[in-house]
Order: C-alpha cells, then sequence, then structure tokens
C-alpha cells in the first residue's frame, strides 16, 4: 500500500484578521520535522488588523480572497494547490514539530483525509468551558471513520475535488459538512492522535457561546426558519444545556458551569434573532421589541434562589440584555409581536424556561448561582468547593423506569449490519446478547426484538445496548459490554431526568471508549445528543484502521 510523503503535499493558512496569532502559526508550521512540497497563504484582503503585513513579510506566496466567507477560502486553497495531498492550519492554531509527519504515516490511497488532535490553550473561563464542551478531537486512541475532523488535517485533493469542494457560503461548519460529505460518499476520514495542535481562541462568556450556537446553527438550520422550528428548538436547547451542565460538573474544571445554564438564555436569544433578520419587512423596532419580550418571558422565572442570576446574566450576557433595555411602549405593538403565534412562542420560552430550571437539584442551584458570580466578578476558574453528588436507590429506579425514546429504525439497522458483515463468511443465526442490566434489575422487558438481529455472523458475538441512558453509569457498562464483544451496537441519547451524579455522554465519549477498546467503528450518526455507533472488533494490528471502502477511487 502507497505511503504518503512530504513531496506529496502542501499546507496552507487561511488569514483573515489573525494578526495576534498568526506569527505563531506560521512558525510551527515551519518548524515541521518533515518539509511539505509548497507552503502557502490564502489571504483575505479585507482584514482590517496587520494581518496583510505579516503574510506579505512572510516570503510566501499568496492566493487573495476578494469576497466570500472560510469555506470559500478553503476551496481557493484546493484551486491553487500542485499536489496530490493538501494540509490545512487555522490561523489561530500552532502545530507540534511532528504533526505534518504524523499525519504522512498514517495516510494511504485508501483514506480521504487524516486529522489530528487539536487541544485549547486554556486562558480564560471560555476556554477552559470550550476545552471540556467543545473539544477539537476525538481523545486518546486512533480510529477510522469519525464523525468529523476538524479544520487542521491533511486531504487528498482528487477526493476533495470529487464532493464539490467545500460549501462557500459557511463562515463555520464547513470543515464538518465536508467531513460529512466525504463520508457520505464511502470516503474512509482518519483520526490520528500522535498529530498534535494547539488553539489558542481566548473566550469570553459571551463569545464561547456564540461559537457552540455557530456550531450547531447549520444543522438546527430548519427550525430557525419559523415560530413553530423555534418552539421545537427549545428541546434540542435543553439537551445542549443539559449535557454541558454534566460534562462540565465531571470535568477538571467544574467552576465554569455556570456557563452551560446560560447557554439556554443565550441560545433561545440568538434563534429568534435569527429568524427574524430573516424576515426583511420587520423593522427594527418590531424587530428589537421582540428580543425584548422574549428576554422578559425566559429572565422573569428567575425568582426565588434563582433571583441571584440577574446580575451576573446581565454582565455575562450583555447583548441579550441591550434589547431589554430598549422596549418600546405596549400602546406601539405592531406586527409580529402582537401576533397569536408570537404570544403561543411566548408562552412556550416562558414554561420550557420554568422546566429547566425545576429540574436542578436544590444544592446544585447555589453551585450554579456562584459560578455565574465568579464567572461575571473575575472571569476565573471559580475555585470553592463543588458538592459530590451519589445515585441514591430512588434515583437508580427513576432512571431505570424512565420513558425510553427509541435510538435505531429496527430495520434499518439490520440492513446496515448486512453490509458491515463480511460477505465472504456466511451469515447465520448468532448469539445476541442485549446489555440492560439494570432495566432487567427493576423486572422490565429489555423492549427490544431479538429477531431483528438473528442474522449476525455466526463466530461473533453481538451485544446490543440501545439504552445506555437508563443506567446510574453509562460509560462503565460500555467498557463492561465491549469486554465480551465482537460486534456492538451502541445507542445513547441524554436521559429524560437530569441527575448531576450520573454523567450525560457525548459522541467523543463514546466514539473514544469504542476505539480504545480496539474496535473498528463501522457506523456512526450523532445530533442534538443523540448517538448511534455499530463497532466491530479489529482482527489485529493490522486492522485498527478499518475502512468504509475498501480502496479510495475518485472520478
Amino acid at each position: 500500500m502507497n505511503r504518503v510523503g512530504a513531496r506529496d503535499a502542501s499546507i496552507y493558512i487561511p488569514v483573515r484578521n489573525a494578526g495576534r496569532t498568526l506569527p505563531a502559526a506560521l512558525d510551527s508550521v515551519r518548524a515541521q520535522t518533515v518539509v511539505p512540497a509548497e507552503f502557502f497563504l490564502v489571504v483575505d484582503q479585507r482584514s482590517t488588523d496587520d494581518s496583510l503585513e505579516i503574510c506579505r513579510a512572510s516570503g510566501l506566496r499568496i492566493v487573495e480572497q476578494e469576497d466570500g466567507r472560510l469555506g470559500h477560502a478553503r476551496n481557493l486553497a484546493i484551486q491553487a494547490c500542485r499536489t496530490p495531498w493538501l494540509a490545512s492550519c487555522d490561523s489561530d492554531v500552532t502545530l507540534e514539530p511532528g504533526w505534518l509527519e504524523a499525519l504522512l504515516c498514517v495516510a494511504t490511497e485508501r483514506v480521504a483525509a487524516v486529522g489530528g488532535r487539536t487541544e485549547e490553550r486554556l486562558f480564560t473561563a471560555g476556554d477552559r468551558w470550550r476545552a471540556v464542551n467543545m473539544p477539537h478531537n476525538w481523545g486518546p486512541a486512533a480510529f477510522d471513520n469519525p464523525f468529523m475532523l476538524v479544520s487542521e488535517m491533511l486531504a487528498n485533493v482528487a477526493a476533495l475535488r470529487s464532493i464539490g469542494g467545500y460549501r462557500a457560503d459557511l463562515q463555520s461548519w464547513e470543515d464538518s459538512d465536508t467531513c460529512q460529505r466525504l463520508r457520505h460518499a464511502g470516503f474512509t476520514l482518519r483520526y490520528e492522535p500522535g498529530a498534535l495542535a494547539h488553539h489558542d481562541r481566548r473566550d469570553s462568556v459571551e463569545s464561547v457561546l456564540d461559537l457552540r450556537w455557530f456550531y450547531a446553527s447549520y444543522r438546527q438550520r430548519a427550525r430557525l426558519e419559523s415560530l413553530p422550528g423555534l418552539i421545537s428548538k427549545f428541546a434540542v436547547n435543553r439537551v445542549y444545556c443539559l449535557q454541558g451542565l454534566s460534562q462540565t460538573l465531571h470535568s477538571e474544571h467544574p467552576g465554569t458551569c455556570a456557563v452551560a445554564l446560560l447557554l439556554w438564555f443565550h441560545h433561545a436569544w440568538r434563534d429568534l434573532n435569527c429568524a427574524l433578520e430573516k424576515w426583511p419587512l420587520l423593522d427594527e423596532r418590531s424587530r428589537t421589541r421582540c428580543l425584548a419580550l422574549l428576554h422578559a418571558e425566559t429572565t422573569t422565572c428567575l425568582t426565588g434562589p434563582w433571583a441571584d442570576l440577574h446580575l451576573p446574566l446581565q454582565r455575562l450576557l450583555p447583548r441579550t440584555e441591550s434589547a431589554a433595555l430598549r422596549p418600546t411602549p405596549n400602546s406601539a405593538l405592531s406586527g409580529l409581536e402582537k401576533t397569536r403565534g408570537f404570544c403561543e412562542y411566548l408562552a412556550a420560552a416562558r414554561n420550557a424556561t420554568r422546566a429547566l430550571l425545576a429540574e436542578m437539584p436544590v444544592a446544585l442551584v447555589a453551585t450554579l448561582i456562584r459560578s455565574a458570580h465568579v464567572l461575571a466578578d473575575s472571569d476565573g476558574e471559580g475555585h470553592f468547593p463543588v458538592p459530590h453528588w451519589e445515585v441514591s436507590a430512588a434515583q437508580r429506579k427513576r432512571l431505570a423506569t424512565q420513558p425510553l425514546q427509541p435510538a435505531w429504525n429496527w430495520n434499518q439497522l439490520r440492513d446496515t449490519l448486512r453490509t458491515i458483515i463480511d460477505d465472504r463468511e456466511p451469515i447465520e443465526a448468532g448469539r445476541v446478547t442485549v446489555c440492560e442490566p439494570h432495566l432487567e434489575e427493576e423486572g422490565c422487558a429489555p423492549g427490544v426484538d431479538e429477531t431483528a438481529f438473528g442474522e449476525v455472523n455466526a463466530r461473533s458475538t453481538t451485544v446490543l445496548l440501545p439504552h445506555l441512558e437508563a443506567a446510574p453509569a453509562p460509560a462503565e457498562m460500555l467498557r463492561a459490554a465491549l469486554r465480551s464483544a465482537d460486534l456492538a451496537v451502541v445507542a445513547y441519547q441524554p436521559p429524560r431526568i437530569f441527575i448531576p451524579a450520573v454523567p450525560i455522554l457525548n459522541a467523543r465519549d463514546l466514539a473514544s471508549q469504542c476505539a480504545a477498546a480496539g474496535f473498528r467503528i463501522r457506523h456512526f450518526h450523532t445530533e442534538a445528543g443523540l448517538t448511534r455507533l455499530v463497532v466491530q472488533r479489529a482482527a489485529g494490528p493490522q486492522e485498527c484502521h478499518g475502512g468504509l471502502s475498501a480502496a479510495m477511487t475518485v472520478p
């Protein structure tokens, strides 16, 4: 199998208003242990800082960008590339010297793109929260077919061209969209944690929540175009909020936990503002009034112990407060804000906020309020004692008896399994283990039709984990199940009830554990908290990286 050499690869940096971080990024590329065929820059001529001067002084080839967004800049790089492989490094990232060499060592003709492990540099509370909740890596274990790779990756130019390149209209999520289209086309993505880089962003609380919203807005765009869609988005925001809260409480930075709660108010405001901007005949007064009414409906729920959240909310999210400071008199209501549909939207916002706050245990409320004040006063880590929670017997029972939302369409899953099983081996009735011990302890039926999985590899043990969210320790349950499995069907979605002691897992948690246990990821889907995986134990070291397709072919 042919390996990719340094002479086969170029590297570029897209540049716009990057004067603070660009010199370090340039130095890190020049310090690579292998020298690429070319290093060039795609420079946005609309930069307003000293980025243009730094680029001109670098002596590198400059590809000028006159218009468009980041996706367009990446397409310009593809068009300017003179080698079969192209590596990218963002202007606020520094690469370790062995980054490119590590990617080249695992790049082959079977792979469309190889991404490395980008870690966050921690300067602010926003950085610490981002490192926990928006990691730019998949953990310590290498594997194939992650859901996406981050911008710092090495890609086959022909593969990128075959799917039409990047979405030119995207400023963020353009890398995720491209990775998804590569996967849909049947190409293999590879994650290599040995290729280490560092991200220097320096976020405030508001800017990190802006980034979180932007990352999700493309996938949630259908909900951001109508009032019913905005109402349905509250359920998605609840998942984002509780998952972020749980991830933070179980991390090294629990003092930043209030950021996850502030996400609720921030995302509601950004959702509505996004929709209003799409309706051009609304005048500015009507838009401002709509945002002010939303702010009033959500913050009026901050009563009792929650009343102390008003001040840090105002200081940490000044943009959402700004609309509330300029309301027009009620007598001036006109247009959208007085319609029945908008009133129903406001009522839904109020009810959803009350329901979310009611999910928080009393001990957690005090922790969240204290975290918010520390963040507002000093933007600090929040060095104060965070309570230790344990799962009680009553909470175990609530987990076991909570309503379970089906995560799989069983017929589709059976078809998926048939495509995964090696056609050269006989497909006969195999042994299926339904791994829901917590439900079984309560005397409940597993709720899984085992006959749907009758056709599996006769030599394999297929373990089904369709409801990890019912376990008080889902990560431990997954690890235990994988020890006895050859093929595992994993499904997880945030539980219906929030228990601080029960960690809410994300796609990275699940994928990295499966990879660390020696499994190839054969199917991967994740959206708004729901993650579905089909993983197969690797036959040996040569299968540590298993692809979706036998070989990469491009038109």
